[in-house]
Parts: structure tokens; C-alpha cells; sequence
């Protein structure tokens, strides 16, 4: 058996690149099983791609195999702890080009090989809260939106949000970035809800690095006064282009976790992933579509939050215990799913 290896990984120094390279020897040991006498190909996709050629020459390692024709048997490509950074254009260029007989895409794409990484991870290392902990006390706060990272989606809706004066009926915290690496600007704006890495240290995944500012609490609900006195949660997607692919990470999950309704600043495909897979979305209780394009996205958010801003207070905490029973039903459903997930992982090739 061969199998070639080419990728890189986020750092083992951090909890999310340990993750990865579990998952990664995993697979590896799988495809050794059910192929031991055939050449393969096995390509991780975390920062892989032209705009990553510069650190790591990942993307021309592979152009050079298209341009030898080395032959392989089956070709896997892998993006689990990120999306893939290769359009599908490139992706299906890579498929098209590779001198192979079958190619797998495994992890976040639509496939019959799809599992989900965050799932997986936060079944056993997400931090363990009893129902009167996490359970709705007061709609003191209209909305909870956290985002970290500034990407430019993000900078762009809580930009509307002052806008519209609807800011201070919420939480938001919005990281810097000095480095123009996200939203192509330096953001004046950066929220914070004071807190510091090492109020986290046991939730994050990257050891304080790279943080803008914000704790990378990926583990926890993180402020729980703040948590336990808010109404909705506001999603700060990954991504956000319903062409981009639908990317379900710890921010998605902790809504479910956390027995909260949510919205999503992002791919508004999500809705209809999370349906497929059992979940219950809560926009049947707006009077808008939230299943809309790029360009509506942010005032079809604004519109839900005026909407509820006007019920008030005490109507939030009704509609919070009619929806009760649709918030338990999805954190029971989320580790039904990251049973099937974690299934799905170790078994990826039986039917082959």
C-alpha cells in the first residue's frame, strides 16, 4: 500500500489542530484497511489552495503531480476544522485533472462522505452546564451576537445594527484586526465584553494566539450572566455567500447547546442543513424570509430584531417557553447526531 500525503494542518499546539490530526490518522488507517495494495492520494484541505501557495506550496506540490500524471487508484481530499478554500471551479479542476481512477471528498462537502468535525469534537470536550444554568431567566437583553473574528459580513451587520439604533438592545462583541486579514480594513469598531483569554484558558482552541482581542472560547457559552438574561442568538457565520459551502461550526452548535432560538449572519442555506439533518429552525415565529440572498440577508436580521424589539419584554418570555419544547428536542437531537457523525467518520468506506 502507498498513500501520499500532502497538507498542512493547524498547529498540534492547538486543541483544534489535535482534533484534525486524529481525524486525519483515522482516515489514513481506513483507507490502509480497505486499500492496502492501491496507490492513494490523500490531500487535507485546511489553508490549501492558490491563496496559500505563498505559505506552504501545498497547491503547487499538487500541480506538479497533475503535470507529471502520476497515477493513483483514489484521490481523498479532506476539509474538516475548515471550509475548503478552493472554489468549485478549482475543485472540480483538481478532480478532472488528477491521473486517477475515483476521487472522495470527505468532511464538509454534500457527499456520501460527509460528516461534520464540530459536532464530533464538542460531544465529549464541550463544557457541561445543568439545564438551570443555561435556561432563559430573563429577556433583559434582546439578542446575543458574538463575533470574534471581524470577517467583513460580520463588520457589515453590526455596522447595520448601530444603524438602525438597535446596538444597545443587545450584546455584541466584534474583534480588531490590525492586519486587514478579515473585512480589508481596520476596524474602529471593536466590542468587548471585558473578559480576558484567561478567563477561558480551559475553553479555547488556539492558546490565546490570534485572538483579536476577544477570548477564543470555543468550549463554553462564555458570559453566563449574559447568556442566561438574552432572548435570541445571532449567529456570526464562517461563512457567508450561499455559494460558499454551508460550514457548520461551534457557533451554530451552541445555540442547540445552550437552548436558544438563533438567526444566522451567514450562508442562509444552513437552515435548510440543519432541517435535513433533523434540526428545528425557529423562522416560522418572523414575519420575514430568512432563507434570502447575500444582498438581504443583513435587513431581513434587522427586520426580525425591530419585530421582536416591539413585542417587549414580557411576550419574549412567552414566545421563549412555547418554543421550549422545539430547544430541547434540538440539543437531544444533537447527540443522536454526533452519534451518527461519529459513526459515519469511522465507517467511511464500507460501501465500497
Amino acid at each position: 500500500m502507498s498513500i501520499k500525503f500532502i497538507g498542512t494542518t493547524m498547529p498540534v499546539s492547538w486543541r483544534w489542530g489535535q482534533e484534525e490530526n486524529k481525524i486525519i490518522n483515522n482516515i489514513t488507517n481506513q483507507i490502509d484497511k480497505r486499500w492496502p495494495s492501491k496507490e492513494n492520494l490523500f490531500i487535507n484541505l485546511t489553508w490549501f489552495g492558490p491563496a496559500f501557495d505563498n505559505q506552504n506550496g501545498n497547491w503547487t506540490t499538487v500541480l506538479n503531480l497533475i503535470e507529471s500524471k502520476e497515477f493513483f487508484d483514489h484521490v481523498f481530499f479532506l476539509a474538516s476544522v475548515d471550509p475548503a478554500f478552493i472554489s468549485p471551479v478549482e475543485q472540480k479542476f483538481l478532480e478532472n485533472n488528477l491521473n486517477c481512477t475515483k476521487c472522495f471528498w470527505l468532511g464538509n462537502f454534500q457527499t456520501d462522505y460527509e460528516f461534520n468535525f464540530f459536532a464530533i469534537v464538542l460531544k465529549d470536550l464541550f463544557k457541561p452546564y445543568t439545564d438551570d444554568q443555561i435556561l432563559m431567566k430573563s429577556a433583559k437583553h434582546l439578542f446575543l451576537n458574538y463575533n470574534r473574528k471581524p470577517r467583513a459580513h460580520r463588520v457589515a451587520f453590526v455596522e447595520k445594527l448601530i444603524e438602525s439604533e438597535l446596538f444597545n438592545q443587545g450584546v455584541v462583541t466584534l474583534g480588531r484586526d490590525d492586519s486587514l486579514t478579515f473585512s480589508k480594513r481596520s476596524t474602529e469598531l471593536y466590542f468587548s465584553v471585558g473578559e480576558q483569554d484567561e478567563n477561558y484558558a480551559d475553553c479555547n482552541h488556539c492558546n490565546g494566539e490570534n485572538n483579536f482581542g476577544i477570548p477564543d472560547d470555543v468550549l463554553s457559552l462564555h458570559n453566563m450572566k449574559i447568556w442566561q438574561n438574552h432572548f435570541l442568538n445571532i449567529i456570526g457565520a464562517t461563512e457567508f455567500f450561499p455559494w460558499d459551502p454551508v460550514f457548520v461550526t461551534e457557533s451554530q452548535w451552541k445555540p442547540i447547546l445552550g437552548l436558544r432560538p438563533f438567526v444566522i449572519n451567514g450562508n442562509t442555506n444552513t437552515y435548510s442543513w440543519l432541517e435535513k439533518h433533523g434540526f428545528k429552525t425557529f423562522n416560522h415565529y418572523f414575519p420575514v424570509d430568512l432563507e434570502v440572498n447575500e444582498e438581504q440577508t443583513h435587513n431581513t436580521l434587522i427586520s426580525v430584531l425591530k419585530y421582536l424589539n416591539a413585542l417587549g419584554q414580557v411576550k419574549l418570555e412567552k414566545m421563549y417557553q412555547d418554543m421550549l419544547p422545539d430547544l430541547y428536542y434540538n440539543r437531544n437531537r444533537f447527540y443522536k447526531f454526533t452519534t451518527e457523525q461519529t459513526y459515519k467518520l469511522n465507517n467511511l468506506f464500507l460501501e465500497e
